[in-house]
């Protein structure tokens, strides 16, 4: 998932995070997970989403998945 435009995964502290961007919006949201390939899979559940109408949300605010 390190293709360009598509987002990314980062680590802050012993957690990965995930970016990404959906119509010029910049998403941040925590992965919930230590490790890195989690991370990715819910970085490309998210990209998933953006493709499919009415089905992406966008992080949730109070942080629950």
């Amino acid at each position: 998932m390190n293709k360009r435009g598509f987002g990314g995964i980062y680590r802050r502290g012993n957690t990965w995070w995930i970016r990404y961007s959906h119509r010029g919006q910049e998403y941040r949201e925590s992965a919930n997970t230590d490790n890195a390939a989690t991370a990715r899979k819910r970085l490309k559940q998210r990209i998933q989403e953006m493709g499919r109408p009415g089905h992406f949300i966008g992080p949730r605010r109070d942080g629950a998945d």
